[in-house]
């Protein structure tokens, strides 16, 4: 368990690993130790990438960190056994793209995607505003043993959750497409 003093340099650290840019503002834990209530995990971050200058596009791989220490599996080779989901798990975020000062998010269509199986299911969903990007993603795992020739698909639902997080949002300097409009 991580002290209360310490979880903002517990995240800063977890940050680091995916993005080594990441700067925590705030980072706040609710119910860690009421196991009757879902973990609530609220953090602000920045992630202070190469500066935008006047390009025509400028593009940044959506900083999903949670959602990938909790989503990247890593495959059981040659699994000869069936598994086990110990406990229910569920896992839903909000990630907040705001672009830079004097760039908008470039147009895209908004994304709805998802899958379920025995195991549970996800989807996600990504929208934009005009300087923001939104993407919304529930996964949830239900707990049980599921059988050894089940394996193939419970990975193949977690990949497609974790390559549904895997986006580039794209940026355009504001004033250029004022000119084009």
């Amino acid at each position: 368990s991580i002290e209360k003093d310490g979880h903002l340099d517990w995240m800063q650290q977890m940050g680091e690993r995916y993005q080594s840019e990441f700067n925590i503002m705030s980072f706040d834990v609710s119910h860690l130790f009421d196991n009757a209530k879902p973990l609530i995990l609220d953090l602000t971050y920045e992630i202070n990438g190469p500066a935008f200058k006047e390009m025509a596009q400028s593009n940044l791989k959506v900083p999903c960190i949670w959602e990938h220490y909790y989503l990247d599996e890593r495959p059981v080779k040659d699994r000869r056994t069936d598994f086990k989901i110990s406990y229910p798990f569920m896992l839903q975020s909000n990630v907040v793209l705001k672009a830079p000062n004097g760039f908008i998010v470039s147009e895209f269509d908004p994304i709805e995607d998802g899958g379920s199986g025995a195991f549970g299911q996800w989807r996600i969903q990504i929208k934009k505003t005009r300087h923001v990007c939104h993407l919304d993603l529930y996964c949830k795992l239900v707990p049980g043993v599921f059988s050894l020739d089940s394996y193939d698909r419970y990975q193949s639902m977690m990949v497609k959750a974790v390559q549904a997080i895997n986006r580039n949002v794209f940026f355009e300097p504001e004033e250029l497409t004022a000119r084009t409009n």
